[in-house]
């Protein structure tokens, strides 16, 4: 799977580390429910490793990259699903978050060049 995007896969990961830091610390700093917060937090760090995985492709400790693109696929739209559910659940904040993160997700998956740099 080689999808031709103008993101490397090594900012793809810093850019994702920062949306699995944002997932873990921003439910709490917007006051959401204990559901909310705890599903946050463990899919934050779900994405932050998955975030490391992206670091060195072909290396120990990392999956290939078709893998790490259908891990992105269903995050993103794992999280949407999930805004739906929350906004149900608890209203238009969690849904908001979980949706527009979800998005981030799918678009950065658009984005990225899932190939391994050249040396």
């Amino acid at each position: 799977m080689a999808r031709r995007g103008q993101i490397s896969i090594h900012l793809h990961g810093a850019i994702e580390l920062l949306v699995g830091a944002a997932l873990v610390v921003l439910p709490f700093l917007f006051g959401f429910e204990a559901a909310a917060i705890a599903f946050s937090a463990a899919l934050g760090a779900l994405v932050i490793g998955l975030a490391l995985t992206a670091s060195e492709p072909g290396g120990r400790g990392s999956i290939p990259l078709a893998a790490h693109a259908a891990y992105d696929w269903g995050l993103g739209v794992g999280l949407i699903a999930a805004g739906f559910a929350f906004g149900l659940l608890e209203g238009a904040g969690p849904m908001l978050f979980f949706v527009i993160a979800g998005a981030i997700e799918l678009l950065l998956l658009t984005r990225t060049r899932y190939t391994p740099a050249r040396a």
